[in-house]
């Protein structure tokens, strides 16, 4: 994890202690809250991206022009992106709608 502190000798002949942040010092239930928090923000991170590089906006319309875009592989897609929409951060009843079955 590297060096915990650092002396540093400024131009005068002064020394001081400079830290470094790193986890070592605080607890286990500390450090595991930061790590789901950081793991969470990448993946809320990670499906906002997937879900502009699909071209998928909160409309039905999207949903199916998206679907159709990959022809007879469309109802695959569709179903994958079925399961993992509450990941995607798209609405079920977005997904009904496009769907045709609200």
């Amino acid at each position: 994890m590297g060096k915990e502190c650092e002396s540093v000798r400024w131009s005068d002949g002064r020394t001081r202690t400079r830290r470094h942040a790193t986890l070592a010092g605080v607890d286990k239930e500390t450090r595991q809250s930061l790590i789901i928090l950081g793991v969470t923000g990448a993946l809320f991170g990670f499906a906002w991206l997937a879900r502009g590089a699909l071209g998928i906006e909160w409309s039905a319309e999207s949903v199916r022009e998206t679907v159709n875009g990959f022809g007879w592989w469309g109802p695959v897609f569709f179903v994958l992106l079925t399961g993992f929409r509450s990941f995607l951060l798209v609405p079920s009843q977005i997904m009904l709608v496009a769907a045709g079955w609200a």
